[in-house]
């Protein structure tokens, strides 16, 4: 689809591919043992694409000088549900690469020009976590995460992404461990501010590696959330 929405079929597709290998991991919450289903994603490109190439913002219009580079990332969902028609009761989010990322984001900051472009230090956020149980949400505060993927070499068939020319999906193995320091995020105001510590032990991940070998221009729509571009990931 050329405004990169995903319809209900291709995420029907895409769940009936990852079924076969979900299974439970073990985590801790503030030192309390928590078992989570576990699924990890990692999506590559070509080397040297730039996300104002394939990412077309007509309210931000790029400069041909510019090219912010799309990076490669990983996406780990780890989850807790009691029933598969609902929301689930727990949900962690990471977004890290292969190696060791830190969730230290205390030193960047971030200038506003006149252009509207948000002006960031490179790398921007390497990294980033969530944990959310019911309507608490949870966000990184400090800590490191360390990733390592193994290719099975067996073919997995989702369908290709709106921006992908071309794509090739591969099953893959992710061993994930780290902890990470996490505060309370839209706390009401005069609140004390809560903090948990999440705990992820050496755990192996069953997931997918998508490699997209070529890419194409889409439009982002304009009353888009900024916050969902899927298969963006900050620049490392």
């Amino acid at each position: 689809m050329g405004d990169g929405s995903t319809s209900p079929a291709e995420v029907k597709a895409g769940m009936d591919a990852i079924a076969p290998r979900l299974h439970k991991v073990s985590v801790t919450v503030d030192g309390e043992p928590q078992r989570m289903y576990a699924f990890s994603t990692r999506e590559t490109f070509p080397a040297g694409t730039c996300a104002e190439a394939v990412f077309v913002d007509p309210a931000l219009p790029g400069s041909p000088a510019v090219c912010t580079p799309l990076a490669t990332g990983i996406m780990t969902l780890l989850w807790q549900t009691r029933s598969a028609s609902k929301a689930p009761d727990r949900l962690i989010r990471l977004i890290t690469d292969i190696g060791t990322d830190e969730f230290d984001h205390s030193s960047v900051t971030i200038t506003i020009p006149s252009t509207g472009k948000p002006n960031v230090p490179e790398p921007f956020f390497s990294a980033f976590a969530s944990y959310s149980a019911g309507d608490k949400v949870f966000g990184a505060r400090s800590g490191s995460i360390t990733t390592s993927m193994t290719p099975s070499g067996s073919r997995c068939a989702v369908p290709v992404a709106p921006y992908a020319k071309a794509s090739r999906c591969t099953f893959a193995t992710f061993a994930v461990s780290g902890t990470i320091r996490m505060h309370e995020q839209f706390a009401p105001q005069g609140s004390t501010e809560r903090t948990l510590t999440l705990g992820i032990p050496s755990i192996v991940v069953d997931g997918m590696w998508i490699d997209n070998t070529a890419v194409r221009p889409i439009t982002l729509p304009a009353n888009r959330d900024s916050t969902r571009m899927h298969g963006v990931t900050p620049a490392r």
